[in-house]
């Protein structure tokens, strides 16, 4: 364009309207940005909270468990007062169940750190998605604030004109 578009306002015009296709296609890729990321962020609470039925289900049958390890013990006790003949294969059968009491507890301790972490990891998550999407904010401000911006200098050239 030449002369006469600077001074008619043809070219700022054509700029203005660059821009303002520009600033709208990043627009649009920050909206499906952000709804992949809200995707995403639905996927893993979803993968959270079947994680922490899991983890509830296997406490329940920990604590059964060990209320049957309880029971058993009971027994124990009493077939040691009534037969002291057994005591030999009682005694052995009283370590075999310490010995799952010890793996049952390390199991529950297994799994309340792996509950701790699922949960560490899901606030961290969280945390960055609240960071991720004060960024996007900002950038739909800075865009917007451009783009009033580009309106105001288009308007201003008109009135000038």
């Amino acid at each position: 364009m030449g002369i006469w578009g600077k001074i008619s306002g043809k070219a700022l015009q054509d700029k203005v309207n660059e821009y303002s296709e520009v600033y709208g296609e990043v627009l649009l890729g920050l909206h499906r940005d952000l709804e992949k990321q809200n995707g995403l962020l639905q996927d893993c609470q979803q993968h959270l909270d079947s994680q922490i039925q899991l983890l509830k289900e296997q406490e329940k049958q920990v604590t059964a468990l060990a209320g049957s390890l309880r029971d058993l013990h009971n027994r124990h006790e009493q077939f040691e007062l009534k037969a002291t003949t057994e005591f030999v294969s009682l005694h052995s059968t009283v370590e075999q169940f310490q010995s799952e009491a010890s793996a049952l507890a390390a199991t529950r301790e297994n799994l309340t750190q792996l509950a701790q972490d699922l949960k560490q990891k899901g606030a961290l998550m969280q945390n960055g998605f609240a960071a991720q999407a004060k960024q996007i904010q900002h950038i739909r401000f800075l865009c917007i604030l451009s783009y009033i911006f580009a309106l105001a200098i288009g308007w201003a050239v008109w009135l000038i004109r």
